[in-house]
C-alpha cells in the first residue's frame, strides 16, 4: 500500500540543531515523504541552511515568513501538506530511522485517524535513559473519548509530536486561533483539539520513534513577566472549555477536572519560576500579580478531592506571597 507522509517542522533560529533534525528525516527507512520546513523569520543562518537542503532534495520544501510563532508556522505547514498522514517534528528534535516505516505498518493494519507513539528523552544532548509518551507495553486501540479526558485533565498528551494524523482530520477548521500566534505555551494543545474532535480511531504504538531534546538554556525557563504570562496558558484553557462544550463534556465532574488541571498548572508555573529564577529575577517574581492572574472560577474547586492537602497548602502559600 502506497502511503506518503508530510513532515512539518517550524524553524526559528535553530541553526545548531537543523543538521541533526533534517538528516533524521533523510535517513528514514521509508522514502515516501515530503519535508515542509517553515522558516519563521529566523535571524540566524537557519534560512540559508534550509534552502541548501531543499536544493539537494526535491522532497524538501522551504517556506520563509515573518515571525508569527510555532502555531502559525504549523498551520501553514498543514495547509501545504499533500501526504496521507502528517507528522510534526520540532526543529531541535529528531526522528528514529524506523519512525515512518513503523507508523506505515500500523496504518496499513488498523487504518487509524491518529497514531500515538513514544520517544526517548535527551538532556542537553545526552540520552537521559527515560521515555516520553508511554501508555502501555503493547499496541492497543484508544478511544477518542479517552484522549479527550486526558486533554482536559493534564499536560501529558499535549504535544503534536509523538503523533501522526490522517490529513483529513484538519479539514474544515474555522476556529479563530489568532490569540496563539507568537505565543509559546498551550499552542500545542490548542492545535490538537480540532483533529481530536474529528478522530474516530486512535492507535497506540509503544515503539520509541522520536528523540525529544530538553535544554536547560530554554527561554521558557527564564523568569520574565511575558514568559510567566504565557506559561499560565489562559487562552488555551478558554479554548479547551469551548471544545469541551462541542464534545458534550460539561458534566460537573468534567468541569471539576479541567478546573483542577488549571490550578495545578498555576502551581507548577509558580514553583518552577521560584526554583529556576536568578537573583535578579526574584524581584520580578515578587512583583508579578499572581493574585490577579488566577482564575476565580477555578478557585471554586479549591476543596476538590482531586487536589491533595499538600497542593492546597502550596496554593495558599503562593497566593499569600503574591
Amino acid at each position: 500500500m502506497y502511503m506518503k507522509f508530510s513532515i512539518v517542522v517550524p524553524v526559528y533560529n535553530a541553526e545548531p540543531f537543523l543538521d541533526s533534525c533534517i538528516q533524521s528525516v533523510e535517513s528514514q527507512l521509508s522514502s515516501d515523504w515530503e519535508l515542509i520546513l517553515i522558516d519563521d523569520g529566523s535571524s540566524d543562518n537557519s534560512g540559508k541552511m534550509l534552502d541548501d537542503y531543499a536544493m539537494k532534495d526535491p522532497r524538501i520544501h522551504v517556506i520563509h515568513q515573518e515571525n508569527c510563532g510555532q502555531f502559525y508556522a504549523r498551520q501553514k505547514g498543514v495547509s501545504l501538506s499533500t501526504g496521507d498522514y502528517i507528522v510534526f517534528l520540532d526543529s531541535d528534535d529528531a526522528l528514529e530511522p524506523e519512525c515512518l516505516k513503523v507508523i506505515q505498518r500500523a496504518v496499513c493494519d488498523h487504518d487509524p485517524d491518529i497514531v500515538l507513539y513514544t520517544g526517548r528523552i535527551f538532556k542537553d544532548g545526552a540520552d537521559a535513559g527515560r521515555s516520553v509518551g508511554d501508555i502501555a507495553s503493547a499496541e492497543l486501540e484508544l478511544s477518542a473519548h479517552w484522549l479527550k479526558k486526558q486533554l482536559i485533565s493534564s499536560h501529558r498528551f499535549n504535544s503534536l509530536y509523538l503523533k501522526a494524523f490522517r490529513r483529513e482530520v484538519f479539514n474544515g477548521d474555522t476556529t479563530d486561533y489568532s490569540c496563539f500566534y507568537g505565543t509559546h505555551c498551550g499552542e500545542d494543545k490548542a492545535q490538537l483539539l480540532y483533529p481530536v474532535t474529528n478522530a474516530k480511531k486512535i492507535w497506540y504504538l509503544p515503539d520509541r520513534l522520536y528523540q525529544y531534546h530538553q535544554r536547560t538554556d530554554s527561554t521558557m525557563h527564564q523568569c520574565r513577566p511575558d514568559t510567566i504570562s504565557r506559561m499560565m496558558a489562559r487562552e488555551m484553557f478558554t479554548l479547551l472549555y469551548q471544545f469541551m462544550q462541542t464534545w458534550g463534556m460539561t458534566e460537573p465532574a468534567d468541569l471539576e477536572e479541567v478546573a483542577v488541571y488549571y490550578l495545578k498548572n498555576y502551581l507548577s508555573v509558580y514553583y518552577n519560576c521560584r526554583k529556576c529564577c536568578t537573583a535578579k529575577e526574584r524581584q520580578i517574581l515578587r512583583q508579578y500579580p499572581w493574585n490577579k492572574e488566577i482564575d476565580k472560577t477555578a478557585m471554586r474547586y479549591f476543596f476538590s478531592s482531586r487536589l491533595t492537602v499538600k497542593e492546597r497548602a502550596k496554593l495558599l502559600a503562593a497566593l499569600a506571597r503574591a
